[in-house]
């Protein structure tokens, strides 16, 4: 078997042998998420896929009035072929949520970890990678060696384990905070512990005009695969009450009137003004 490769800038751990890594194709994945996800695959077809090393893992990233999906290779290659789609499904679950546009609670470590526990709810844990966050199951702490540290994240995991699932991130959110040793000791992550199967960076640095450019974007790709997938009768493994929440999402208008002004505030000769 060959080596594992050695980059530094894999937090998780989970990194790719070489012959993952030249082997790995993401748009294999992409198209047998059509014959068994089709939301989702419907979801994925027009945002923009980015392979980079300035990530340790993947993450979507609403930029510009842009939505990309950044990902790396080392990561990703590493993982089982389950794995990989429910990535992909944890991705585009942060889009529909809007957790890509709606400004970040603070403190912003624990809404990541909040809009985690609320997506990964939704997808089997078969289909996480591993150390993941999921209510109901224990953080995985064997190579936390420091007692004291332990001990501390022991009831950072004890919290987890006991939380249910199919709950709102704003719950999640809530239940983090209660316990003032708790909420303190993921803030301070960084001493050794990564849960994380994302990067949720940047998502709070575009601007007012962008955001509600993005979330038209989002809105409309959704009532798209909405209508695609209730046309058809093919959801996949998208639960019913999704469904319902993703019907109401798309039955308001989508705001042509942001994206019309943002066109012709970036047209605009320097010369001509605007009537």
């Amino acid at each position: 078997m060959a080596d594992k490769t050695t980059s530094n800038d894999i937090a998780t751990g989970i990194t790719a042998t070489d012959a993952e890594l030249a082997n790995f194709n993401l748009g294999d994945h992409l198209v047998n998420l059509m014959w068994d996800e089709p939301f989702f695959a419907a979801m994925l077809r027009d945002i923009t896929k980015v392979e980079t090393d300035k990530i340790p893992t993947a993450g979507v990233l609403a930029k510009d009035g842009d939505i990309k999906m950044w990902w790396n290779r080392a990561f990703v290659a590493a993982l089982t072929n389950l794995q990989v789609k429910g990535l992909l499904k944890h991705e585009v679950y942060h889009l529909v949520f809007e957790h890509t546009t709606t400004r970040k609670k603070t403190p912003h470590l624990i809404h990541n970890y909040a809009t985690d526990l609320a997506i990964n709810s939704l997808i089997p844990v078969e289909e996480l990678p591993e150390g993941g966050l999921m209510p109901g199951k224990a953080l995985d702490l064997s190579k936390v060696e420091d007692p004291a540290l332990l001990e501390k994240w022991k009831k950072v995991s004890d919290l987890i384990e006991s939380l249910p699932k199919g709950m709102a991130s704003e719950w999640y959110f809530g239940k983090l905070q209660e316990d003032q040793e708790i909420s303190e000791a993921i803030q301070g992550q960084g001493d050794g512990i990564e849960v994380m199967i994302d990067d949720h960076g940047e998502w709070d640095e575009m601007s007012d005009e962008d955001r509600q450019i993005v979330e038209g974007k989002i809105r409309q790709a959704v009532s798209e695969a909405v209508k695609r997938c209730d046309g058809n009768g093919e959801w996949g493994s998208v639960p019913g009450s999704v469904r319902e929440d993703l019907r109401k999402m798309v039955s308001s208008t989508i705001p042509w009137s942001t994206l019309l002004k943002s066109f012709c505030g970036r047209s605009q000769r320097m010369n001509k003004s605007r009537t």
